[in-house]
């Protein structure tokens, strides 16, 4: 698989794009982790990131949240999906994936990484490296991948993955459902991806949480564990840049 040319444009991003939803519940995760991408990048910024804001978010926030990644990223571009009033929570996140393949397919033709707000970079040049990681197989999707337990079992690709830009072909059906679409389109999307160890899912319970070697970015930090504990390593490494 090629990939693309570097481009400074917002429409042509580099290699892969970034794609960060966030909703009211975890608004501040996505401020939290667009502002360590920040450092772990030494400073500088990299990349292009879409954020994919839910309905239900304020403007406060969204602008926070904005203004973060504009730190973080060399690109940024805010897109909202339609609100969603329902109990179940994997209809709000297929309605932000949805509005996120549709956006992606339309306007940049490139593969993307879905990167929940949960997660965290550990290693510098992490985005590089998942880059490498896809263009270097010959499928159309790069991740973990997971199983579910049961007289059945599925095995099916994590959502914190690398898709490419016409995944709506897969997904379709399984977005318009009421289950966890990556679930449902697991038959369908493993055989069409390669499991990689560059992205690693594993909850972060503290510092001594086991990461594989090959690791750059760990879903899921939901309690900022892993960000806490590494800070000062990657303060002191942006500042030897200097």
């Amino acid at each position: 698989m090629l990939a693309p040319k570097r481009n400074k444009t917002m429409n042509t991003p580099t290699r892969i794009l970034v794609v960060l939803p966030f909703s009211a519940n975890d608004g501040v995760l996505a401020e939290h982790l667009c502002d360590f991408i920040h450092l772990v990048n030494k400073r500088e910024q990299e990349g292009h990131c879409l954020l994919v804001c839910a309905g239900d978010v304020h403007d406060e926030m969204r602008a926070k949240v904005e203004l973060a990644a504009k730190v973080a990223f060399e690109g940024v571009e805010t897109i909202t999906a339609a609100k969603v009033v329902d109990p179940n929570k994997n209809i709000h996140i297929n309605r932000m994936f949805k509005t996120a393949a549709q956006h992606v397919i339309s306007t940049y033709r490139t593969p993307w990484l879905w990167l929940e707000p949960d997660c965290v970079p550990v290693k510098y040049g992490w985005l590089d490296a998942i880059a490498d990681s896809h263009y270097h197989q010959a499928k159309r999707y790069s991740g973990p991948w997971k199983k579910v337990m049961s007289a059945d079992p599925v095995i099916f690709l994590n959502r914190v993955a690398v898709y490419p830009p016409d995944t709506m072909r897969e997904l379709l059906a399984p977005l318009d459902g009421l289950g966890a679409f990556n679930i449902a389109a697991g038959p369908v999307v493993v055989p069409k991806s390669t499991k990689t160890s560059v992205i690693q899912e594993v909850a972060i319970t503290d510092e001594s949480t086991k990461l594989l070697p090959t690791t750059v970015l760990v879903h899921s930090d939901k309690q900022g564990i892993w960000m806490s504990t590494q800070r000062e390593k990657f303060e002191q490494a942006a500042s030897k840049k200097k």
